[in-house]
């Protein structure tokens, strides 16, 4: 049986994977300190009306459910659906409180700082591929600019590579994690004779957005967790 859609998305992770190990280093420490990002601890970029949600790695889902496992929600998004309507999806996020703000945030500071989640430790900073107003894919470097913190302040050359091996490590953690997800799920569907749908999973989406119950299966360390969601699961956040 083929799997079309699942092995196209192996193929652009790792044509993905390619280009940003063939990222120019010293183009990113550059950008890093042309932009002088300089956090103001405004605490927007902990909410969900600014960043929708939060991503989690494997190494930061162990440390969530080390401060409230009640806390894990599949990350929005639900990248796959079978002919059943049972959603596949790639990681957990954050559930954000009913205000839309991250647990970890309390008097506008994150409740464990040095070990925050790995997304939180490079932001603003990445290196995604994304299409432009014509459809031409290059990579965006910065998020939200304009949007919150100062920036030209001064960011020595030192801390600049800092910035960059992180924001280098994130983007290969993450790139590696998709691709073993969708080998993971191309196994799965070839064994289990299933086959990816598209009708279904905008079918369950549906569903889903009534505010109706869905299945929901949760990639994680060469397995998948069962889950019952609804929107409420999202205190109503919910942002794809």
């Amino acid at each position: 049986m083929r799997h079309t859609q699942i092995e196209e998305h192996i193929e652009n992770f790792k044509a993905e994977l390619y280009e940003l190990q063939n990222y120019p280093y010293q183009e990113l420490v550059h950008i890093i300190q042309d932009v002088g990002f300089s956090c103001t601890c405004c605490g927007r970029c902990c909410t969900a009306a600014f960043n929708g949600h939060i991503y989690l790695l494997s190494d930061d889902i162990k440390h969530a459910r080390s401060f409230n496992p009640d806390l894990l929600v599949p990350a929005p998004g639900f990248e796959l659906a079978d002919r059943e309507g049972r959603m596949y999806v790639s990681s957990y996020a954050m559930k954000m409180s009913p205000e839309g703000v991250c647990p970890y945030l309390l008097d506008g500071r994150c409740r464990d700082y040095e070990n925050r989640f790995f997304i939180c430790k490079i932001y603003p900073y990445m290196l995604h591929r994304e299409p432009d107003e014509e459809g031409n894919y290059g990579f965006r470097q910065i998020s939200g600019l304009n949007q919150h913190g100062e920036y030209h302040t001064e960011v020595s050359h030192k801390e600049a590579c800092e910035i960059a091996d992180m924001i280098y490590s994130y983007e290969q953690a993450y790139l590696e994690h998709m691709i073993q997800f969708y080998q993971f799920m191309l196994t799965h569907f070839t064994a289990h004779n299933l086959r990816y749908s598209r009708h279904a999973h905008d079918r369950t989406m549906r569903v889903f957005y009534q505010g109706d119950e869905i299945d929901a299966y949760v990639y994680e360390v060469e397995s998948l967790v069962p889950c019952r969601i609804s929107l409420q699961s999202y205190n109503h956040h919910f942002n794809p």
